[in-house]
């Protein structure tokens, strides 16, 4: 990299950046996911074992410990990192993931693990309600969605809805909803937020090592 001399007012020692800039640094992390493991830290090659293991059906992220116990995991497209945000939740040993995306604010909000990704199940929603449109409409009830799983996506498994919800767990999440239809039709909708007590505690959910 090679830099050069920028001009500079002799009385001023303010430095103003522009976003272009930036902006090829910020496409080069913009498939990044920053994750904390909540209880024992793992070291950086405990961690690059265990994506290598366990996060198969992506092409193997670039994995580096960031600062204040936080990886970066930096993928080679969307659709891989995508994959492996909705493919959680995670779990090494007892240390258990949370993972967010890459943003040029992440800095700031990195000592703050109170918003995060959790599995919300509607057990009660008939499937000819697991359009788009309803799944974002109920699940913003809870947060901010973010994925459906592929067995709603697909219809492939009609026991329950499941969409992934960042949600902020230093407040009570619903436990469930009323659903207005056509025919002013009312039901109640019990809305399930999975390992509930973990997230409560630690801030994240898990999958078994």
């Amino acid at each position: 990299m090679t830099l050069h001399f920028c001009d500079k007012s002799a009385d001023s020692r303010v430095v103003v950046v522009e976003e272009e800039d930036v902006e090829d640094e910020i496409k080069f992390w913009q498939n990044t996911l920053m994750g904390n493991f909540m209880g024992s830290k793992p070291k950086i090659k405990e961690v690059d074992e265990y994506v290598l293991k366990y996060w198969k059906n992506v092409t193997r992220p670039i994995v580096q410990y960031y600062k204040k116990g936080w990886y970066s995991f930096r993928f080679f497209s969307a659709d891989d990192m995508n994959e492996i945000l909705k493919g959680g939740p995670w779990n090494m040993g007892t240390s258990t993931l949370v993972l967010k995306q890459w943003t040029p604010t992440f800095s700031k909000e990195m000592d703050s693990v109170s918003i995060v990704p959790a599995w919300i199940l509607f057990p009660d929603l008939d499937p000819f309600m697991w359009s788009e449109k309803v799944l974002s409409k109920l699940a913003s009830i809870a947060g901010k969605p973010l994925f459906a799983d592929l067995p709603t996506t697909f219809k492939s498994k009609l026991s329950f809805a499941r969409v992934l919800v960042e949600v902020d767990v230093s407040e009570d999440l619903p436990t469930s909803v009323q659903l207005h239809s056509g025919n002013n039709s009312e039901n109640h909708i019990r809305v399930v937020a999975t390992l509930l007590s973990l997230l409560q505690e630690a801030g994240t959910c898990t999958r078994e090592m």
